[in-house]
Parts: C-alpha cells; sequence; structure tokens
C-alpha cells in the first residue's frame, strides 16, 4: 500500500472510532468509551508517524548511498561514465558485501561512478571487473549497465565471428592425392 492510501484509510479509521467514542460517552458506557478513545489515540499517533516519517524509496535509497560513500570513502576511487570497460570480463554481482569480500581479498581499490538513479561501484583485477550496480530500484534502467552489457554483446559477437571464420576455411580444405597414393590436406586454417 503506497503512503498516500495508508494515510487516506488510517485517518478513516480514525474518525470512525473518535465518533464511536463519543456516542458511547453519551449513551453512558464509559468503559468502551474508555477502549474506544485510546484506541483512536493509538491510531492518531500512528497517522503522525505515517505522515511524518520519510520512507519513501528516494529517501532511503540516499540515506544507504550517504552511508556507503561514508563508510568506504578512503578505498573509493571516484571515475567518470567513460572508464573504460571494452578489453575486460565483466562479472556482474548481486550484492555489495560480495563486492567488498573481492576487494578485501584482492586488497585494491573500487571505483564508484555516480548516476542519476543508480551507482556503480567495480574493483577490477587483471582482465576481471567485478560490478555491482545500485538502484533506486529495479525499474531504474543505468546508462553504465548499458555501456558494460553492450561491450559483452561486441565481444560475443567478435568471438562468433572468429569461429564462423574458422569454419568457413575448414570448409575450403583441400585435398590433394599424390601418384604414391598418399593425401595431404591444405587448409587456410593456421594455429
Amino acid at each position: 500500500m503506497n503512503k498516500n492510501k495508508e494515510i487516506i484509510s488510517v485517518s478513516l479509521v480514525t474518525v470512525i472510532m473518535f465518533f464511536i467514542a463519543f456516542i458511547l460517552l453519551f449513551n453512558d458506557a464509559i468503559n468502551y468509551f474508555i477502549v474506544f478513545i485510546t484506541i483512536t489515540a493509538f491510531l492518531f499517533a500512528y497517522l503522525c508517524y505515517i505522515v511524518f516519517s520519510n520512507k519513501d524509496e528516494k529517501t532511503v535509497y540516499d540515506r544507504k548511498i550517504r552511508k556507503i560513500l561514508k563508510t568506504y570513502d578512503s578505498i573509493l576511487i571516484y571515475s567518470d561514465y567513460n572508464y573504460e570497460v571494452s578489453k575486460q570480463n565483466i562479472i556482474f554481482l548481486k550484492k555489495f558485501d560480495d563486492l567488498l569480500a573481492a576487494r578485501e581479498e584482492l586488497e585494491t581499490t573500487m571505483i564508484y561512478i555516480e548516476e542519476k538513479e543508480s551507482n556503480v561501484f567495480m574493483v577490477k583485477d587483471n582482465n576481471e571487473l567485478l560490478v555491482y550496480i545500485f538502484k533506486l530500484n529495479d525499474d531504474v534502467e543505468s546508462p553504465f549497465e548499458y555501456k558494460l552489457k553492450d561491450s559483452i554483446e561486441k565481444k560475443n559477437e567478435k568471438k562468433n565471428k572468429t569461429k564462423k571464420n574458422i569454419l568457413d576455411d575448414l570448409e575450403k580444405t583441400t585435398i590433394i592425392q599424390l601418384k604414391n597414393d598418399k593425401v595431404y590436406k591444405v587448409s587456410p586454417v593456421r594455429k
């Protein structure tokens, strides 16, 4: 239930309970009046909590990212969107803790790229790039994530093209049979 709907429903229940409490008071049902007015007071307190608390997605996201940046500032290297990823094997991680464990194991720094509704954290190890993308929610599309996925697709296309060329060259293999019944294969494929 979103915040506005919750505020409306709790407000309605609080008002109804308040009116029931006073109807009971005017009918001399003091014990029931005390119970209903107590429930109304708790509902009103809960309503105030809902209205004045900042528990929306953006606030929670901002708090978490500030905590990460404050806690791990000494190991972060701030980078921009133009970070080169084309020559690296990219591994996406599901948890920030996994990236921290890998960083600790490798005893290296962490690369940080800030985006509008997401943040990218990376650890580089030789030819490997471990990546964790912290998003506002699952619907957010990270531009750097697209860059990484595009790089992976280009590598896969290049590998597939190379494999296809080798297979095409294998089809061009020529078999030569000499008079002494020796057979030789001549292939354009080289190791």
